[in-house]
């Protein structure tokens, strides 16, 4: 009996650290050398938001924003700082933070992809 649970709670903290290590937060600098246009900078927001997006977002919304294992993100009627709230605070399920300070980009990202 004591095996059983030594084993269910092994399993527990495995799924908790996948599923945290799916949700993004990772460290790494946005600095790859890449340039953004030279159109007022939009697309290098859009560009930026896209990468934090990808490395932060993608795993649980979907690299098209449809959804994988959390809500879809296509079709929706948030306006720009309600969607850069939600991302610095998370919401449900969601934890916050996980942007690095770059949640105006990906409101921006997400929007442009609507």
């Amino acid at each position: 009996m004591l095996a059983k649970n030594k084993l269910m709670l092994f399993v527990a903290v495995l799924v908790t650290m996948l599923l945290l290590a799916a949700c993004g937060g990772g460290d790494d600098s946005a600095s790859n050398g890449e340039s953004g246009s030279s159109n007022g900078g939009d697309v290098t927001a859009s560009s930026e938001g896209e990468e934090v997006y990808m490395q932060s977002c993608a795993a649980c919304h979907g690299q098209n924003l449809e959804g994988a294992n959390a809500v879809a993100l296509t079709g929706l009627t948030l306006s720009k700082e309600e969607i850069v709230e939600i991302t610095l605070n998370g919401q449900g399920a969601m934890p916050g933070g996980l942007a690095d300070g770059k949640e105006e980009e990906v409101a921006e990202y997400i929007l442009s992809q609507q």
